[in-house]
């Protein structure tokens, strides 16, 4: 599996150093989301993803730094996930759920973990999360 390398090195991960409080390195990071990742992305499988409003909203729901770190890399990651499965879930928003195995390196340690594709009644697909995660 391709490993997605985070640079450690950009402003974002500047900035979620010199946020303060887990809740300002959230909002750093939704904010990224939301200017810079926002759109639709298509996956190795071909099924075209949205990165929207709802993806920053779960995605910065908890203070993890290392998810929080991952997060400038998202697009990236839907790009070079593979797809696991799809199931069917009871969920507010969603029918289905699609899971796709991504890895990346922070700092020299590997994580793999699965981002969650939440499909609509309407069959659109919206990046929803990445968990779980574990040290690979």
């Amino acid at each position: 599996m391709e490993v997605i390398i985070i640079d450690m090195d950009t402003d974002l991960q500047r900035a979620i150093t010199d946020a303060g409080t887990p809740n300002d390195e959230r909002k750093v990071v939704r904010f990224y989301i939301l200017d810079n990742l926002r759109g639709k992305y298509i996956t190795s499988d071909g099924r075209c993803v949205v990165i929207s409003s709802k993806t920053a909203d779960k995605y910065t729901n908890k203070a993890n730094k290392i998810k929080l770190r991952a997060g400038q890399h998202l697009d990236t990651m839907l790009l070079r996930s593979k797809l696991i499965n799809i199931v069917d879930v009871v969920h507010d928003s969603f029918e289905k759920f699609a899971y796709y195995e991504t890895c990346f390196e922070i700092d020299g340690e590997k994580y793999v973990g699965m981002l969650n594709v939440g499909i609509t009644s309407e069959n659109e697909s919206i990046l929803y999360d990445l968990k779980p995660f574990k040290e690979y």
